[in-house]
């Protein structure tokens, strides 16, 4: 599976520089600096007073640009802030990070990730100083903290990359009970609403997920995949983590037509009970019982 390095907005606490993608043939991806220290303190300090308190300063966006993020920084003191698109400020949190991290942070700032969905997810990346990562000169992360809104208060997940073989977090998504992301090879997991570990040491499955047209994970351990067969959508349901002899699904089940759509022309959420499919061109949805995939009506 190809592996992604997303592009930054990274807010300098020491030097900054370029990031290149392990990935072959790929060009070099620059960090744009943005404006930082007091000039981001200054611009929000009447909409946000607690600014006041902090070091270090970035400014982004959620992963659909819905919410303006302002993240803050003082030692293991971290405060991120969201503002709607009125200027109103939304809600904040605050969290500490492991104090490990301290003298090996040197830059901060928001991810734009090309492979995740659109969502209100803010995605904050602490990177590792330049001169702590030998002769290369490309900030690598440390530690990501991904925000998002839920039930109107912001929940924090933090994810300790600094130890990882893959350093970087992509493919990320909200379901109704959980977040979930890649780390190159691997699936994560957390519960939607406290951010606590769910799924930590699983590999993407691959072998379901090769010539497929899109995938959602939900639950604590259940996943469709659809495939174009013949023109038609095959949906089918897999176990994330699943034993090694496990090939056939769960269920499946078939959408007559419209096989051709590609991942951007189908939209996949759920709900307590049932997942929802959303064809956005034509504007057809089809719900199904996550127990056993049978239509809801």
């Amino acid at each position: 599976m190809k592996r992604f390095f997303p592009f930054i907005l990274a807010a300098s606490l020491a030097v900054t520089g370029c990031s290149k993608s392990d990935v072959p043939g790929e060009t070099e991806k620059p960090i744009q600096e943005v404006k930082t220290g007091t000039d981001i303190r200054d611009k929000y300090a009447s909409l946000i007073p607690d600014l006041v308190k902090y070091q270090h300063f970035a400014e982004g966006t959620t992963l659909n640009f819905k919410y303006k993020t302002i993240a803050a920084l003082r030692g293991t003191d971290v405060f991120v802030a969201y503002i709607d698109d009125s200027g109103r400020l939304f809600s904040t949190t605050s969290f500490k990070i492991d104090s490990k991290f301290i003298n090996k942070i040197g830059q901060l700032g928001f991810t734009v990730d090309g492979t995740a969905k659109p969502s209100d997810i803010a995605s904050l990346m602490f990177l590792e100083k330049l001169n702590s990562i030998g002769p290369t000169g490309s900030p690598i992360p440390a530690f990501y903290s991904i925000v998002y809104p839920y039930n109107d208060k912001l929940v924090n997940v933090g994810i300790d990359v600094s130890n990882l073989d893959y350093k970087f977090i992509s493919y990320m998504n909200l379901s109704y009970k959980t977040f979930y992301c890649y780390n190159g090879a691997w699936f994560l997991s957390f519960y939607k609403d406290t951010g606590a570990p769910l799924l930590q040491n699983t590999e993407i499955p691959q072998d379901f997920l090769m010539k497929s047209i899109t995938a959602y994970y939900f639950e604590e351990n259940r996943m469709i995949v659809l495939y174009n067969e013949s023109g038609n959508i095959i949906v089918k349901c897999f176990p994330t983590k699943r034993p090694k002899d496990l090939t056939a699904p769960l269920w499946q089940n078939m959408i007559n037509g419209y096989g051709y759509l590609g991942e951007k022309g189908i939209e996949i959420t759920d709900d307590d009970k049932n997942l929802i499919i959303k064809l956005k061109e034509p504007k057809i949805e089809y719900k199904y019982r996550k127990s056993d995939g049978l239509i809801v009506r």
